[in-house]
């Protein structure tokens, strides 16, 4: 148990100093991964329902400190200090609200080891067939951009991202709010492996999220009684998700509306290659797939896995995502077939960065030179179109107003005057679905007591009021919105 105090407060940037303990002080800067707009899109069979929330606000409380790799988000209140996500390299961070005070001001909190999934050994992320994982046919410059020279690049590269998730991994968090302030402080983590990188400098923005309801990506399970584990055979049944089919499949359910550098699909399922269909043995340290070199391509696409809550799968996002940029394994000869590529042999993949031997080493959050030049080598290649930072604003909104205003802003617009004030659902009886409580504390100094007001509403036209549902005209249910759009949509498309 730990008691985060903080020291000192910027209120210029809203940087702060925070003792965690006696031996560990973190210097913590404002983060920003997430577009101002973040869409969150339910896929089920009979079609995909989008919601908007707000990224400036849900990332309003992200942080991060660069020498210990924290990436943290800090809620302050009279109690003290609240936080939750990863604390350095090694360990995460939580309230533990069951333990007791050690003085005022300070709120007690739980410290635990993060579970890494790295590969072990060679890696088997992205061997498979030579003809769709090397797709740099597509990211040469295009015609538009032939006469393009070095100095019209800009020194900045932001990677849109946008997430997947499976069913199972969105039932882990209560809320999709929830989910994406997870996801927003997993992003951020993977983030940092890549700060030392420059021209470009390389930044993550994360535009949208897309659940997989009708689990269609991991759908190709396979099992086996030979495993192939670090390159030996062993007897065992084993059973799991065919990695290389989740890539395939993920890349087939990729679309126009996903609008993002890069789809990275993250599942809690075990992830297993398939080394050979016809008896079926399989290899079982596999963590994730990426193709290589497939930023802004139809093979824009990686898979890994990560235990909801735990950001197991950190190292590995960072690891697929360096592929995705063009980056090959330390100590590899590129297979691309471009000239000038430049190696990757000279660097070893002993020496444990990111793109080598994941074998714990302080390494691992960081990029190899050799990473460093084919990520510089593959920009390079890319279009101004891929560069440039793609989302801006709709013009034309076809939603409704609950799928653009989260209940935390909804709660703000109604309570102007309040300076904190947060949503709570009324109750789970059906009639009381689409009501929503926004709730306040208010000090009493003369009596030395806080007290909680809350006051009810109803939810807004398209506003959440269950998994796949939402409500309309104070009805919650599973409303075809689409039909709604185009049947009593009274606005013209804004050219």
């Amino acid at each position: 148990i730990v008691y985060p105090r903080v020291l000192e407060s910027r209120e210029q940037n809203g940087d702060m100093v925070l003792s965690i303990h006696r031996d560990l002080t973190l210097h913590l800067e404002r983060s920003s991964v997430l577009a101002d707009n973040v869409y969150v899109d339910s896929s089920t069979r009979s079609g995909t329902h989008r919601t908007v929330l707000n990224g400036h606000e849900i990332q309003s409380n992200l942080y991060h400190d660069k020498e210990h790799h924290s990436s943290l988000t800090v809620t302050r209140s009279v109690d003290g200090v609240m936080l939750r996500g990863v604390l350095n390299h090694g360990f995460t961070i939580t309230p533990a609200l069951v333990a007791e005070r050690s003085y005022v001001g300070a709120i007690p909190h739980k410290v635990n080891p993060i579970v890494q999934k790295p590969p072990v050994g060679l890696h088997a992320d992205e061997r498979i067939k030579n003809n769709i994982s090397f797709p740099y046919e597509y990211n040469m410059k295009s015609p538009g951009d032939v006469n393009v020279t070095r100095k019209d690049f800009p020194p900045n590269f932001t990677v849109e991202l946008w997430l997947v998730t499976s069913k199972e991994y969105r039932a882990a968090f209560t809320t999709n709010r929830e989910l994406l302030i997870y996801l927003a402080t997993a992003l951020n983590a993977v983030a940092l492996r890549f700060t030392s990188m420059t021209d470009p400098r390389i930044n993550f923005q994360l535009n949208g999220v897309t659940i997989d309801y009708a689990d269609v990506l991991i759908q190709n399970k396979v099992c086996s009684k030979f495993k192939r584990r670090t390159w030996r055979f062993r007897r065992g049944t084993i059973c799991g998700v065919d990695v290389q089919a989740t890539l395939d499949n993920t890349r087939s359910f990729i679309n126009e509306s996903m609008d993002a550098d890069i789809v990275y699909f993250l599942t809690s399922e075990d992830l297993v290659w398939n080394i050979t269909k016809n008896n079926r043995t399989i290899l079982d340290d596999v963590f994730g797939m990426a193709y290589i070199g497939g930023v802004c391509t139809p093979s824009k696409v990686g898979v890994g896995e990560d235990n909801p809550r735990t950001y197991s799968g950190i190292t590995t996002m960072a690891h697929e995502i360096s592929h995705l940029l063009g980056s090959f394994h330390d100590g590899e000869h590129p297979r691309t077939g471009m000239h000038g590529y430049p190696e990757s042999s000279t660097c070893s993949r002993r020496d444990g960065y990111l793109m080598g031997d994941l074998t714990g080493t302080s390494n691992v959050y960081r990029l190899s030179s050799c990473t460093k030049q084919q990520i510089q080598y593959q920009f390079r290649h890319l279009s101004l179109q891929c560069i440039n930072l793609g989302r801006r604003p709709n013009k034309q909104n076809n939603n409704y107003p609950g799928e653009v205003v989260d209940p935390w802003n909804y709660c703000r617009q109604l309570h102007p005057d309040t300076s904190y004030v947060w949503p709570e659902e009324m109750s789970d009886d059906v009639d009381e679905r689409c009501k929503i409580q926004c709730c306040w504390d208010e000090y009493y100094e003369e009596y030395g007591d806080t007290e909680t007001y809350c006051e009810g509403h109803w939810k807004l036209e398209g506003m959440s009021c269950g998994e796949n549902k939402t409500c309309r005209r104070g009805v919650c249910g599973e409303h075809n919105w689409d039909y709604m759009y185009e049947t009593w949509r009274t606005f013209e498309k804004i050219s």
